[in-house]
């Protein structure tokens, strides 16, 4: 039969005779801990022993404990503080507690541990539907918050970083009524602010672009990847000639230079390179900037037979200058566009598209910082998502595909 003493007001929990069984260990042994809780009517504020003497005590790893106690923290049961210990949450009354019916179970009436995540978006003002890094980054932090069933509640500030001491910036990150962060950095001035600012208070995590900082969790789109397997497909159908359209203006975002580094990659490999296929606009602004370098691109004499488009609010000015070069899509030059867009699904024909999978990403972002809040976990290595080369109608093979070996 199962014991339970105190020393120093510390609960020590014994094994009970309740048999393992085979499913998860954590979930046995959060099992054994929620029903001592229940049979010795355990007071709010009482200390567990460590975590290493319960791991010797129940014979199962730092690990199991640590899953285990992450399951009690979520449901609720149990506070982790960081440097002290965990400890017996006090209990919520509810409405339930007063019926005739109510049961005598010490959790009656507890309501899951809700965790503050404060959110800071590189812009000023909610962003725009364009905006599509920012917008659908905060659309899977929000669904991944929702589908937590209210362990996670989100706080959204806007704010333009401008340089590495911004001081917004510097106030948002020492605010001290919340258990995490997540910084959403479109700028080179954000991600200057992110790699300089040391280590954060807070458990805080960074998405979609590179940064340096070895104290926060980072989840990062690999883009580089994104245009090499774009660049490779095409080049496995048997294109040689094959054109990039970038912008530079106002300086190119981290997100171009990655792509063109990703394309520069596969074309080297298959000894193709040739400087003359990237076309350039130093112009974001400029509808005729930007398609007269596409049509330097495509007017070339040994043209190219395929064009990679990198970022989606190019991709109309790609398909208009097509049109009035009188180049059919697929049968003279087959197109990718790097984005998913609305036009690349509805166009006749479909253009395929390298998809960067932000809204798993940040859903991915947010479910691990919320573990990492609950067990204290340190960040690690950068954790890459890979982008989906969505492929349609609008990419045809240069020879017959028997003879492309």
């Amino acid at each position: 039969m199962a014991t339970m003493n105190t020393q120093h007001n510390t609960a020590i929990l014994t094994p009970s005779d309740t048999a393992r069984g085979k499913g998860p260990l954590h979930k046995w042994l959060a099992s054994e801990i929620r029903n001592h809780v229940k049979t010795y009517n355990l007071e709010p504020g009482t200390p567990l022993e460590p975590e290493v003497e319960i791991a010797q005590r129940y014979q199962v790893s730092r690990g199991t404990v640590r899953q285990a106690m992450a399951t009690l923290v979520n449901e609720g049961l149990i506070d982790r503080i960081a440097g002290r210990g965990s400890f017996i949450r006090p209990r919520i009354p509810s409405s339930a507690d007063t019926t005739p019916n109510s049961t005598d179970h010490p959790w009656a009436g507890i309501s899951p541990k809700t965790n503050r995540i404060r959110v800071l978006a590189d812009c000023n003002g909610q962003p725009d539907p364009g905006h599509f890094i920012l917008t659908q980054s905060i659309e899977g932090l929000n669904l991944a918050a929702q589908q937590m069933n209210g362990s996670c509640k989100l706080t959204f500030e806007y704010h333009s970083v401008t340089h590495v001491n911004d001081s917004v910036a510097h106030e948002f990150m020492q605010q001290d009524d919340c258990e995490g962060m997540i910084i959403l950095p479109v700028s080179q001035d954000c991600i200057a602010f992110i790699n300089e600012m040391g280590k954060p208070a807070k458990p805080t995590a960074v998405l979609y672009r590179h940064v340096t900082n070895p104290y926060v969790h980072r989840f990062v789109i690999n883009n580089s990847m994104g245009a090499y397997q774009a660049t490779d497909y095409l080049l496995r159908m048997g294109h040689r000639r094959i054109g990039l359209l970038i912008l530079t203006w106002p300086s190119a975002w981290p997100s171009t230079l990655e792509r063109l580094e990703g394309y520069r990659k596969a074309m080297q490999e298959a000894g193709c390179e040739d400087k003359s296929l990237v076309a350039t606009a130093n112009n974001a602004k400029n509808p005729t900037e930007i398609k007269t370098a596409i049509r330097q691109l495509l007017s070339q004499g040994n043209r190219p037979t395929a064009l990679l488009v990198n970022n989606f609010s190019n991709l109309q000015y790609a398909l208009e200058t097509l049109e009035e070069l009188e180049l059919k899509i697929g049968d003279d030059v087959s197109l990718i566009g790097i984005d998913e867009s609305d036009l690349a699904q509805n166009h006749d024909p479909q253009i395929s598209v390298v998809h960067m999978p932000l809204v798993s990403n940040a859903m991915r972002a947010m479910e691990q910082l919320h573990q990492a809040i609950i067990n204290q976990d340190q960040p690690g290595h950068e954790r890459l998502t890979c982008p989906e080369l969505r492929l349609r109608q609008s990419c045809h093979p240069m020879f017959p595909l028997e003879n492309l070996k």
